[in-house]
C-alpha cells in the first residue's frame, strides 16, 4: 500500500481516548495506531513506527525504528498519525529520546537528547 493510502486507512479508523490528553488510540486486531493533536506528545516503546502528518505543501512520511522508549512530538498544526509496529502506547514519559515532527516543507525530524 503506497503512503497516500496508507495515511488515508490511518485517518479513518475508530480512535478511541487513551489516558494522555490529546492522544487517541485504535488496536485492531493486526493493527496498532495512535492519533497525536497538534503541539502534543505520546510516548512509545522502543520499536518500529510509520509517522504520516498532512502538510499545507506536502504530506509527510517518516518510518522510524525506536530503539528505545522514546517520546513523539508533534509541533506541527495538524494531527499526525502513527502506525506501530511491536510498540505500545506508554502511560507517561520514559527514557530521554525524543522525535520532534515540526511544520514546514522540510522533510525531516529532529533527534533531541
Amino acid at each position: 500500500m503506497n503512503y497516500l493510502k496508507k495515511m488515508m486507512h490511518l485517518k479513518n479508523l475508530s480512535y478511541k481516548k487513551s489516558n494522555l490528553p490529546n492522544v487517541s488510540v485504535f488496536y485492531g486486531v493486526n493493527e496498532k495506531a495512535i492519533c497525536v493533536k497538534k503541539k502534543s506528545s505520546a510516548y512509545i516503546s522502543k520499536g518500529k513506527i510509520e509517522v504520516f502528518c498532512v502538510q499545507p505543501e506536502e504530506n509527510l512520511h517518516y518510518e522510524i525504528n525506536v530503539r528505545e522508549d522514546a517520546e513523539i512530538k508533534n509541533e506541527t498544526n495538524s494531527l499526525i498519525f502513527i502506525q506501530l509496529g511491536n510498540n505500545m502506547l506508554l502511560p507517561t514519559k520514559a527514557g530521554n529520546l525524543i522525535f520532534t515532527i515540526k511544520n514546514g516543507i522540510e522533510k525531516r525530524i529532529t533527534n533531541e537528547t
